[in-house]
């Protein structure tokens, strides 16, 4: 913000120094805007814009201020008021107006005072009009009084010059002094910014050498959110930091890895396996690109087959001869139901309810096992030829699970 208010300045600063030299303001400005200073030294250097005239005898453009032709050598006099016309002329410009110079006021004057001299002239004599003109009429006053008013013309616009170009200097002194200030307070907070930011990469610089890793990056975090402009990927120190952390936390991960693998693997070998199970999962989700992850996926098939083993060994020891297990849903409700044989005995074993004996009746529906003792309700299994479980009561089916073991 500090740099587009200093080059606004230039443009300024650019526009008036052109303006007095006669070149466009809107273009200098422009110019002083885009190249700043240099925009400036431009204006100052350029030249000024010359108002220039055409030679009556060689139609050659020459300065406004000329009294002498470079090309063809001729002399140019002053304007003077001419006798027949009572208007300012030049002699050498055949009749062309050239009054720009005089002010207005005294021409007309001038001119009034020489025309009722031209209308007096019928009743006067030549004598007469000699004696009343004679300090207006001849040419040598007329010339004397037309450069009585051109000096004073040119001193006034001297004055108006030189309070011109007083003003544009002082205005050009205090934009400069602002530009100036502008600058300096930009570089002074720069400055002021750099010392703070190497004050803090001392200080994490510090922590590096002292080998507190952790500490020296907070310190690099809270440099990064103070001053924005401050690169950290560009830092060396930074990223030798990040380097290091990333190592330190692969150390890290690595030997907690392998805590878990050997975990999971004691319990493996102890046959405990849903502790294991549990255990390489959390290895996998955590650290799935580990040495100790890659090792584990290679045991995880095994425990799992010894997981299978393991259940179907202690069915066995729970059931005995394992008739069928099935899941029932039934009014919201889910629970499943599994019948087997065991020491001679038909036992069912509800997971709500819980075990009771079961008596096997013959049945034209299928295998029909009832209650044994006394079931006021009536309540039976049939396993149709489908193997799915019906549970029926006097009233007839109830519902039907299908088999799942």
């Amino acid at each position: 913000m500090e740099v587009l208010i200093i080059w606004i300045l230039f443009g300024v600063v650019s526009a008036v120094v052109a303006t007095n030299k006669g070149r466009s303001g809107c273009g200098w400005f422009a110019l002083g805007v885009l190249l700043g200073p240099f925009g400036f030294i431009l204006a100052l250097v350029v030249p000024k814009d010359e108002i220039l005239k055409k030679c009556p005898y060689c139609a050659e453009l020459i300065k406004s201020e000329a009294i002498k032709c470079r090309y063809c050598g001729s002399e140019l006099k002053n304007d003077i008021f001419s006798k027949s016309s009572g208007i300012i002329v030049s002699e050498n410009s055949k009749g062309d107006n050239n009054w720009e110079n005089v002010p207005q006021k005294i021409i007309e004057e001038e001119v009034r005072r020489i025309q009722v001299l031209k209308s007096k002239n019928n009743e006067l004599s030549k004598t007469d009009v000699d004696e009343k003109t004679r300090d207006i009429t001849t040419q040598d006053q007329i010339e004397d009084k037309i450069r009585i008013i051109e000096n004073q013309n040119k001193n006034e616009n001297v004055k108006f010059e030189i309070k011109k170009r007083l003003i544009i200097y002082f205005s050009t002194i205090i934009l400069l002094s602002g530009a100036l200030y502008a600058s300096l307070d930009y570089w002074t907070s720069r400055l002021d910014w750099n010392y703070k930011a190497e004050k803090l990469r001392n200080k994490a610089y510090i922590y590096y050498q002292e080998k507190d890793y952790n500490n020296a990056i907070k310190v690099f975090e809270i440099l990064k959110a103070q001053f924005q402009d401050f690169k950290s990927t560009e830092d060396q120190l930074y990223c030798k930091l990040i380097k290091i952390q990333k190592e330190e936390q692969a150390k890290i991960n690595d030997k907690e890895a392998e805590r878990l693998f050997n975990s999971a693997y004691s319990s493996y070998k102890k046959k405990n396996y849903v502790t294991a199970a549990n255990t390489f999962n959390q290895l996998f989700q955590k650290y799935p690109d580990s040495k100790a992850a890659i090792k584990g996926k290679k045991i995880y098939p095994k425990l799992v087959e010894s997981r299978k083993k393991q259940l179907a060994k202690q069915e066995k020891q729970k059931y005995g001869e394992l008739i069928g297990s099935w899941a029932v849903n039934y009014l919201s409700t889910q629970w499943t139901e599994t019948i087997y044989k065991k020491d001679g005995k038909i036992w069912v074993d509800n997971s709500i309810t819980g075990v009771e004996e079961l008596v096997e009746r013959p049945s034209s529906m299928g295998r029909r096992f009832d209650f044994k003792g006394s079931n006021a309700s009536g309540d039976y299994y049939v396993i149709d030829s489908f193997g799915d479980l019906q549970l029926r009561d006097n009233y007839g089916l109830i519902t039907t699970a299908k088999k799942i073991k």
